[in-house]
């Protein structure tokens, strides 16, 4: 090396020694370098694993015969799940008919305010009004502060008119929620009536047309009036809730809950297939919705939130086996959507039991609890039915469904009360004498003098018949008119009968 390259080194060098003092030299500090940031990599979010547990009223089934088996599914929904929840894209259908004058329209109005201001920014929003015809009062829109005070405006113009159609309405909501038909994002229908529809056919047509679009329809049945069991079967066809809510007031909680809902979603548009094994048919499962495909059944379930749980009643009838053989029964298959993710996701179970001969030994093999879950199931589904029975006319087959099931659901609670149950019990025992005036008004007697006339001609009062061959008019049977204390009654039974099925 050059000497005066080393000299130079050696300067450099002693410059950077520390200083000496008193002669006495001083270790060189340690010194920890910064460290040095590079790009921040985020944990993954994990999937939502849905836990499915089964089991059986009775672990064991009859090897001496045929029987029926009781078989229970229940889906449990994380406590917390990761992640930020995609957009949410809410569409409003409220009735605005003029029935909802007065308080209704005032709560109706400041419920759809609360919705526009707790939905977040990036969110859509779409509101439908529906009196004689729907009208789009906002059109689908993505919110933010710009356009929030228009939204405001476009629906404090709400007002009370017309006659109820809903059918129109709910067609028009969906036609709204489809505008921004993202599959990254959350859709949801809410809801509100306080009557009952023009026309009901189309109701149901546009519920099923909702669930295979992944549109769930909450739907808020307000005031005493309104067609409990039409808003219920909406809701369940289309995987949605269902709220009785009796107090205008009350309504802007609701619609406040709904979005609290949308907020913790932890899976979507969930699928249940239920396949039998050899030997084995279902039944029923009680109060839900169901698909046939072959041999295997598919259930539509409602969407799940944050620490949710979901059960489901399966009814199986079970072929002759031998003693101590294994019998397969059931193969259960659960589709899904992760909320957060986006992603389909999948669960299983599966349920068998052994067929035994020893009586004392199936005997001991009983699940209470299961057995009362179910019987609690089968009980709610029953108060659905006798409700739709009655409103379909069918006054003395409901009066026959309720006092069957009262007296099965009786003969299991004797020996092992139940507080659940017992309020079922009371709620059909209640509903009996309310069955009459839910059925609709018989339709006028048209006799053969009446054929030749025009409608016009043909009209009669209301409980009156055309007239007889002797001039005289025929009574016809005069509609039961409910109280508002019998039609409280039901609406609370009908209500209490779905969340136990379905939930909120």
């Amino acid at each position: 090396m050059p000497m005066r390259t080393l000299s130079l080194l050696l300067v450099v060098a002693a410059a950077l020694l520390p200083a000496c003092t008193r002669g006495q030299a001083h270790a060189p500090p340690t010194v920890n370098p910064e460290p040095v940031e590079g790009p921040t990599v985020a944990e993954p979010v994990p999937a939502v694993e849905l836990e499915l547990i089964s089991e059986l009223a009775n672990r064991y089934v009859r090897a001496d015969a045929p029987g029926e088996v009781l078989a229970r599914i229940r889906i449990n929904s994380p406590a917390s799940v990761e992640g930020e929840r995609p957009r949410a894209n809410v569409g409003l259908v409220i009735d605005t008919s003029a029935s909802m004058r007065g308080d209704a329209i005032v709560q109706a109005r400041q419920a759809a305010l609360t919705m526009l201001d707790t939905l977040r920014d990036g969110d859509v929003l779409s509101v439908v009004a529906f009196g004689s015809t729907p009208e789009v009062l906002v059109p689908a829109t993505v919110l933010d502060a710009e356009v929030r005070p228009g939204i405001q405006a476009s629906i404090e113009t709400m007002k009370a008119w017309g006659t109820t159609d809903l059918a129109g309405g709910l067609q028009a909501g969906i036609q709204q929620v489809g505008r921004y038909p993202q599959a990254e994002q959350i859709n949801r229908i809410v809801l509100l009536s306080d009557g009952v529809p023009n026309e009901q056919g189309q109701v149901v047509g546009a519920a099923q047309q909702a669930r295979s679009l992944a549109m769930p329809i909450t739907t808020l049945g307000l005031g005493l009036e309104y067609h409990e069991d039409l808003l219920g079967k909406v809701a369940q066809l289309s995987g949605g809730g269902f709220h009785f809510v009796e107090e205008p007031a009350a309504v802007a909680t609701v619609f406040q809950d709904e979005v609290l809902r949308i907020d913790r979603l932890a899976a979507r548009n969930p699928i249940l297939t239920l396949t039998p094994g050899p030997g084995v048919e279902i039944v029923d499962v009680p109060g839900m919705g169901v698909g046939r495909s072959g041999r295997s059944t598919t259930v539509g379930l409602p969407d799940l939130v944050e620490g949710a749980s979901h059960q489901i009643i399966v009814r199986l009838s079970v072929t002759e086996h031998r003693d101590g053989a294994t019998v397969e029964l059931l193969d259960g298959v659960l589709d899904y959507v992760d909320a957060r993710l986006q992603t389909n996701q999948q669960g299983r179970t599966f349920v068998a039991a052994e067929a035994t001969a020893d009586r004392d030994a199936f005997e001991q093999g009983a699940n209470l609890e299961v057995a009362l879950a179910a019987t609690r199931a089968t009980t709610a589904a029953a108060t659905l039915q006798v409700v739709s029975l009655a409103r379909s006319g069918h006054v003395k087959a409901a009066r026959a469904k309720l006092d069957q099931t009262v007296a099965r659901a009786k003969a299991l609670s004797k020996d092992n009360p139940d507080t659940e149950l017992a309020r079922l019990i009371d709620d059909l025992v209640e509903l009996r004498p309310n069955l009459p005036g839910l059925a609709p008004p018989p339709p006028p007697k048209v006799t053969h003098r009446d054929k030749g006339k025009s409608k016009q001609d043909r009209r009669q009062p209301q409980g009156m018949g055309s007239a007889s061959s002797g001039g005289q008019p025929q009574p016809q049977p005069a509609p039961v008119a409910l109280s508002d204390e019998g039609n409280r009654s039901v609406k609370a039974s009908h209500a209490r009968a779905y969340q136990m099925l379905n939930g909120g």
